[in-house]
């Protein structure tokens, strides 16, 4: 029973085949890996990215945020000097427009004056 030299060169045949396949299994193994090595490094390269531009964002929301709240603050000081000169040019309109006694001539010189120096002043 010894083994016919065509069963040695099968044999041989077959070992050479499989090393074959196991190599070429390992290097399309490696080369997967090595791709997915890199996507995995862009990936994470672009993560970063996005976390500082987050981070950047949000202290220029917080520094846009402060301008609109100083800009409100202006405009509502604005608003309330427009209404304080709005009641006192009222309430001047008023004093102007109320009846008086008779009129000479010294008082509507008076009154004249008293125009010109608001308008003035």
């Amino acid at each position: 029973m010894g083994i016919d030299p065509l069963q040695m060169v099968a044999i041989a045949l077959s070992c050479l085949f499989g090393i074959g396949g196991a190599l070429v299994g390992l290097a399309v193994g490696i080369r997967t890996v090595v791709r997915d090595e890199e996507r995995w490094r862009v990936a994470i390269e672009s993560l970063d990215l996005t976390r500082s531009d987050m981070a950047r964002l949000r202290l220029d929301w917080g520094a846009t945020l402060e301008s609109l709240e100083q800009l409100a603050q202006a405009v509502e000081k604005g608003r309330r000097r427009s209404a304080a000169s709005e009641a006192v040019i009222a309430k001047r309109d008023q004093v102007d427009d109320a009846p008086t006694g008779p009129v000479t001539s010294a008082d509507m010189r008076n009154h004249i004056r008293r125009q010109m120096k608001v308008a003035r002043g």
